[in-house]
């Protein structure tokens, strides 16, 4: 520390400063892939369809509830559930061993939605 110490203190005292390593640009780029950043997430947020309900979630009251445990890799819920298209639906999903993936298919095999269930300890 003190060999930067005293590389700082020299730098202070020359007459004509040291190039700085980093130049301009980088900082020009960084600031780019921010604003890039930011505004894609801002022009998007109305076209991504879950995340206006993401966000105003507790304000959602579900047509339909299904209960789900999970256990030793077993599920426990209803044989058949019909979902009709708009409905609101809660699936109020439970383990209590491990962390157990659960999935909405359509009829033809392509996954609507997906999530991770998590034990509660």
């Amino acid at each position: 520390y003190h060999l930067c110490d005293c590389m700082v203190a020299y730098n202070l005292t020359l007459e004509n400063k040291a190039k700085p390593i980093v130049r301009i640009p980088f900082y020009s780029y960084i600031g780019f892939l921010v604003a890039m950043g930011v505004g894609h997430h801002i022009f998007t947020y109305n076209t991504i369809p879950w995340v206006s309900e993401d966000i105003m979630r507790h304000n959602i009251t579900p047509d339909k509830i299904f209960q789900i445990k999970i256990a030793n890799h077993k599920f426990d819920m209803q044989k058949k559930m019909n979902i009709t298209k708009g409905e609101k639906v809660l699936f109020d999903a439970h383990s209590t061993d491990l962390v157990y993936g659960f999935g909405l298919f359509r009829q033809d095999g392509t996954m609507i939605s997906q999530m991770q269930v998590n034990p509660r300890l």
